[in-house]
């Protein structure tokens, strides 16, 4: 489908409380992190014991999803059980708007599992806990690729002009396909100076880093398209979605252009240090080179359990074992717990998908559903997650709502996963209520809702193009 990795992660609503700094594990500032809801005042349990228990139990919900995958010891309902309680060590830090929007999904998921036939389908109440825990552990664990060293001297200075443009562009992409939304923030730090962002710069890292789901296996979008349709092609999901990308940059620009082409020779970028991209994108071939091999094994799984070895083993060499050890504990207690709105809202599209799931088993009869999917019903798909986005219904519900239809249908894994994920990326990009347009609202002083507005030509055509993809697809498979 992100990481992410959630928010893995995200860049899904529930980032703003996360991942921004830098990527030698600097955090982002207490606006972004602290919800408005917490008292001025924590008490001393609110400051220590309950994020630092909740941190302790993400860490074991990533081993056990791990193990639960490598043994059948192991049951599979312990880490959604681990996930859970960690989200009630973390409720107060949940933002409102989350938890009216969990509360919703896990009341209709409860509700439709009641009414439904969970034997029909194989569920059970031990899969309202697990259902979503391969993918909460992948968003837990990339959070430690923050850890791994960038080692690249400074530039002598910006670039400037149309070029710096284009490669800015590719900076965003790039670093947020590794390291999620502060690879976004890193730019937008050095764009903005210390003032708000103008509407160019605004515009161009929401567009460049929503495009880096498209083939990014560290954001949560991909890993949520992975997750609802096990069996893709990997490599062709990733190369499609490496050539939207690159049209979303390429249509950037284009309207960078209509708007004045003199804006941009005085147009001041940011330098791609493509040295501190060594070891992530380590990890991407690692994680590449082991599906290659087991196909079977889930590429979700596989993530979490690489990154943070990979984390591990890196700072073994570089800092010595024990420093090592210990730094990735200091930033497990202290970002793990940030990961209280994917908690939230992951756990509740579990509830809400399993119940759905055994409603359809039951009484599915009576609903209409396409006989097959196609191009034509992907790129249907596409459009509506992106209205329901633009009004501020986040892609995850109705992703999740259509993955339970698509399920019955045996849709090619590989046409499912590449409309999921333009269906995240054009869908975060035009909602004024995802993670990084509430980033670059709180950090940058971007409009939120103008925001979508501005980005609606670009959404758009970008979904032109990914139906262009998703029926060449189709038609060369076919």
């Amino acid at each position: 489908m992100p990481s992410p990795g959630p928010k893995a992660g995200d860049g899904f609503g529930a980032d703003r409380e996360t991942e921004a700094g830098y990527h030698a594990g600097q955090l982002v500032g207490d606006r972004l992190r602290r919800p408005r809801t917490m008292s001025q005042n924590p008490g001393w349990a609110e400051r220590a014991l309950r994020p630092t228990l909740a941190a302790a139990l993400l860490g074991a919900m990533v081993l056990l999803v791990v193990l639960g995958e490598l043994t059948e010891t192991v049951p599979r309902w312990l880490a959604g059980a681990a996930g859970a309680l960690a989200l009630a060590l973390l409720w107060p830090r949940v933002p409102g708007a989350v938890r009216m929007q969990a509360g919703v999904l896990a009341a209709i998921g409860a509700a439709a599992f009641v009414i439904g036939e969970p034997e029909a389908v194989g569920l059970s109440a031990a899969a309202l806990l697990g259902y979503n825990d391969a993918l909460l552990a992948l968003l837990a664990a990339v959070r430690f690729l923050r850890l791994l060293p960038g080692n690249a001297s400074e530039a002598a200075g910006p670039p400037r002009g149309r070029g710096a443009f284009v490669r800015t562009a590719l900076a965003i992409n790039v670093q947020g396909a590794l390291i999620n939304i502060p690879g976004m923030i890193l730019v937008g730090d050095h764009l903005a100076r210390g003032a708000s962002l103008p509407r160019r710069e605004a515009l161009l890292l929401c567009r460049s880093f929503c495009t880096a789901v498209l083939y990014s296996p560290f954001i949560a979008g991909m890993a949520l398209a992975l997750h609802y349709a096990p069996g893709s092609s990997i490599l062709v999901v990733m190369s499609t979605g490496v050539l939207l990308a690159l049209a979303g940059i390429a249509l950037g620009y284009g309207d960078e252009l209509r708007h004045g082409a003199g804006r941009l020779s005085r147009f001041e970028g940011y330098p791609l240090r493509y040295r501190n991209l060594a070891f992530p994108a380590l990890l991407a071939l690692a994680v590449v080179a082991w599906h290659q091999v087991d196909p079977t094994f889930p590429v979700l799984v596989a993530i979490a359990g690489l990154a943070p070895a990979l984390t591990l083993a890196v700072l073994a060499v570089t800092r010595g074992p024990l420093r090592g050890y210990r730094a990735m504990v200091s930033l497990g207690r202290a970002e793990l717990p940030h990961m209280a709105g994917e908690l939230a809202l992951f756990l509740s599209a579990g509830v809400l998908a399993v119940g759905l799931s055994g409603a359809l088993a039951a009484h599915g009869g009576a609903l209409w559903v396409p006989a097959r999917f196609d191009a034509g019903v992907a790129t249907a798909l596409v459009l509506a997650v992106y209205a329901l986005s633009f009004v501020g219904v986040h892609p995850v519900v109705p992703l999740t709502v259509g993955a339970t239809f698509i399920e019955p249908l045996g849709a090619d894994p590989t046409l499912v996963v590449m409309s999921f994920v333009m269906a995240w990326a054009i869908g975060c990009a035009g909602n004024p209520l995802s993670g990084q347009v509430l980033v670059l609202q709180a950090r940058y002083a971007v409009p939120g809702w103008r925001f979508a507005r501005w980005n609606a030509p670009w959404c758009l055509a970008l979904a032109l193009a990914g139906a262009g993809i998703l029926h060449a697809y189709e038609w060369l498979g076919h």
